[in-house]
């Protein structure tokens, strides 16, 4: 995922399909927080949570999604970038 302008973040996610655990990896260590929210395909929100400044990766559990294509939304210093993974059991 990458934002709008050449200073923003960029993440990786893995593993890409996802089981019971998705792993967002940063380029950068955060200097600010960063809102994260994972979206179903039918445009619902099923979780969101946040990543603290000073970090450069996060795990998450993801066991009580189904399997199926998710959108991951993120949020920081007002930039909007997404990415797409799929949790398959």
């Amino acid at each position: 995922a990458s934002g709008t302008d050449s200073q923003s973040m960029e993440v990786v996610l893995f593993p890409n399909p996802a089981k019971n655990m998705l792993t967002f990896i940063f380029t950068q260590t955060l200097s600010e927080k960063l809102e994260y929210k994972i979206i179903d395909i039918t445009g619902r929100p099923v979780f969101k949570g946040f990543v603290s400044p000073g970090e450069s990766e996060k795990s998450i559990l993801i066991n009580e999604l189904s399997s199926g294509s998710y959108i991951v939304q993120f949020v920081y210093k007002n930039n909007v970038f997404t990415d797409r993974f799929v949790v398959k059991y």
